[in-house]
């Protein structure tokens, strides 16, 4: 016969498990989904966006489409506007975005997660043709609220300015 602390326990791990996120996707998307605010500085010359190390603020809302196997990014900085697909590769195991922007800019990333770290890599391009690449990092502070997006990257082959850009939820 199953005791009452029992019961509790295979009632809190069946609880668990439900809440487990299905796919890094889900992770992510718990995170993300929601309106932010985003204090940014450009680490090239962006087309249509602005000039390398011109500060910036933007503004994003990241929704859930396709009954949560994807997510919808578009935001609004600097003279710009751009928009951003998400969703779970099942083959690389990765979280996918693909990227563009109304300079022409375009790009794909993997996202991932280990050891409790979101990680993501790109490659793109300028409207130009202009090969970009870059990879780093997204810190999570203040309980999900504060996101800090480092790394580095490439335009053209060169060297961008560091990345360290700061947003904050305005809301879930």
């Amino acid at each position: 016969m199953l005791s009452l602390v029992g019961a509790v326990l295979v009632a809190s791990a069946t609880l668990g498990q439900a809440e487990t996120p299905a796919t890094p996707l889900q992770e992510l998307g718990d995170l993300l989904v929601g309106r932010w605010t985003g204090d940014v500085t450009l680490i090239a010359d962006w087309p249509g966006i602005g000039k390398k190390g011109e500060k910036i603020v933007g503004h994003w809302s990241v929704r859930w489409i396709a009954d949560k196997r994807g997510l919808e990014d578009e935001g609004f900085a600097g003279q710009g506007t751009g928009k951003a697909i998400y969703f779970w590769d099942a083959a690389s195991k990765k979280v996918r975005q693909f990227t563009v922007d109304s300079g022409g800019t375009t790009g794909e990333s993997e996202i991932w997660k280990q050891d409790g770290q979101w990680s993501f890599r790109g490659t793109g391009s300028l409207a130009d043709g202009t090969k970009t690449e870059g990879q780093g990092t997204l810190v999570v502070k203040d309980c999900g609220n504060t996101l800090i997006v480092e790394g580095t990257g490439t335009v053209g082959g060169k060297a961008t300015l560091p990345l360290h850009d700061v947003y904050r939820r305005a809301s879930k």
